[in-house]
């Protein structure tokens, strides 16, 4: 063998196996990247739909609770002047009254799992099942008066006075509550 064939195998091999290593790099480095920004599309995506769901579920709290905060303060209100005033003669505040703590049970039903996942619902609920056994006092008192039943209008309007210190407890309760979640 001469000296210019060993030279010009060795040269031969080390131009083959270069590009062979530069080849097989390529396309390694190729795989490692295509490989990852796949990984980094999936990452992405993940994280736009956990940023959607989260954006919802703050649309949808900015639309409940400011609903039902308002028709607690407003219903508490309403109660208040009832059981102060003890005039069950107006009839239509009577009917606006059940009016509001009717919306007030339909938002209930409508923002249930916000309040659930925010655990608000149960104050929530007691504070409207108070306003409701308020509500039928008011009822009870009313049909006593019209039927002269002086001495059950003076048990139920102390019944009603106690209830009516149930919901401005639980009012208390619940607003605190509402005010704290974001």
């Amino acid at each position: 063998m001469d000296f210019t064939t060993i030279i010009t195998s060795v040269l031969t091999s080390s131009v083959v196996t270069g590009i062979l290593v530069f080849s097989l790099k390529s396309v390694i480095k190729s795989k490692i990247e295509h490989y990852y920004k796949k990984e980094l599309e999936k990452i992405k995506s993940d994280l736009n739909i956990h940023v959607n769901q989260e954006q919802v579920l703050i649309n949808r709290r900015n639309e409940a609770y400011p609903t039902i905060v308002e028709l607690v303060y407003k219903t508490r209100n309403m109660a208040r002047e009832i059981v102060t005033l003890m005039n069950f003669k107006s009839r239509t505040f009577m009917d606006e009254f059940a009016l509001k703590v009717h919306e007030l049970e339909e938002s209930l039903y409508k923002y249930r799992i916000d309040l659930e996942r925010d655990n608000c619902f149960d104050e929530t609920h007691k504070y409207k099942n108070s306003l409701l056994n308020l509500n039928m006092k008011i009822s009870d008192i009313t049909f006593f008066i019209e039927h002269n039943a002086d001495d059950k209008v003076i048990s139920h309007k102390k019944e009603l006075e106690e209830e009516y210190k149930i919901i401005d407890k639980l009012y208390q309760e619940l607003i605190e509550t509402l005010s704290n979640k974001k």
